[in-house]
């Protein structure tokens, strides 16, 4: 049986297969030190990936010592299994538990430079990824990156850079701590009963029961109040089903009955829960989150100078895999301009639309 192919169409168009190239995310950076940084910190990504053990390496040291296994056992093993049964003391025993223990203790130590060298690898990988991710599409809509100067860090006295790289990420994590703090930092209690009071009152007077008809009409009937619903529906052929309809507003009912009683009792529950003493107003939150992350900008600028620096001096400096892109860029993203702004309107133009004025 023989298989054939139809054939071509006689004047059919040729196939074309285009490629493109990967872009360089330091071509997206401004010219300067923020291109020199992404290149560097690349760069010693590329370098400490190097420096891991290879996997043939390992793989090749685990069927070394597993061969020597296998040789031992085949010279001491009973002789009913197809094996020498030599004794301990034969020569060649020895040899072959020598070569053991060194496969052995090659293989541990070879892991061990493995599992140190491959954390410093994945840590830079891991800040190269994300700072990649954030030039491609982690910055704010409508922005355009632009350098800031950067002034050398200041050491202490008698202070090394790596000494000074690991003050700044410790200053660094107690202000993230501090944020972290005024992000759980309670309202005042003050703040706290006024919005209490804003929503029940809206409930209430959500709830409220109409008798109107009841006053305007022989038949009228009362109008109490309802909320519309949406409800997922199940074992239905279609996954998204949902099921809209209206039902009586319970919750503002009880709340417009029982308002003083409720506010009563939910004043006593946020005084119970209240603490004043670590209370911040949103506006008092929002200036020292704002101050605070001014100062960590600051410190993870320095930071990025000197671990950059320490690169290529060939300090032994790992990469913080928390530090902000644009800091480490030293760079901020500012409002971009009209790509084709608008020229105005002309004299005769705004006549059409306004009309002659006196």
């Amino acid at each position: 049986m023989s298989v054939t192919f139809d054939p071509a169409p006689a004047h059919s168009a040729p196939l074309s297969v285009s490629f493109r190239p990967a872009l360089d995310p330091a071509e997206f950076l401004p010219a300067g030190i923020p291109a020199d940084r992404y290149r560097a910190l690349a760069l010693r990504a590329e370098d400490l990936r190097k420096l891991t053990v290879d996997f043939d390496e390992r793989y090749q040291l685990s069927l070394d010592r597993v061969a020597a296994e296998q040789r031992l056992q085949r010279m001491v093993g009973h002789r009913s299994t197809g094996s020498f049964e030599l004794p301990d003391s034969d020569a060649r025993v020895a040899a072959v538990r020598q070569e053991l223990a060194n496969k052995t203790s090659e293989q541990a130590r070879l892991a061990e430079r493995d599992a140190t060298r491959s954390a410093e690898w994945r840590s830079c990988a891991t800040l190269l990824s994300s700072v990649s991710a954030w030039i491609r599409d982690g910055r704010p809509g409508n922005t355009v990156m632009q350098a800031i100067e950067v002034p050398s860090p200041r050491l202490l006295k008698s202070e090394t850079a790596v000494a000074a790289i690991d003050r700044l990420r410790q200053q660094a994590r107690a202000l993230r701590a501090k944020l972290k703090q005024l992000e759980n930092a309670p309202v005042p209690i003050a703040l706290a009963r006024a919005r209490l009071r804003e929503q029940l009152g809206a409930i209430a007077r959500r709830g409220e029961i109409n008798i109107d008809k009841l006053l305007t009409q022989a038949g009228g009937e009362i109008g109490f109040p309802s909320l519309q619903h949406i409800t997922r529906v199940f074992n239905t052929a279609e996954p998204t089903a949902a099921a809209i309809g209206a039902l009586p507003d319970v919750v503002g009912m009880l709340v417009a009955a029982n308002l003083e009683a409720m506010t009563a009792l939910l004043d006593k529950k946020i005084a119970a829960a209240a603490d004043d003493a670590r209370a911040m107003t949103p506006a008092e939150k929002d200036k020292q989150t704002a101050q605070i992350m001014a100062e960590l900008f600051a410190l993870e600028v320095d930071e990025g100078t000197l671990t950059v620096a320490a690169w290529r001096d060939g300090l032994p400096v790992g990469a913080n895999e928390a530090i902000n892109p644009a800091a480490f860029f030293a760079l901020e993203n500012i409002v971009a301009p009209p790509f084709n702004p608008s020229p105005g309107s002309s004299r005769e133009h705004a006549w059409d639309v306004a009309g002659p004025r006196r």
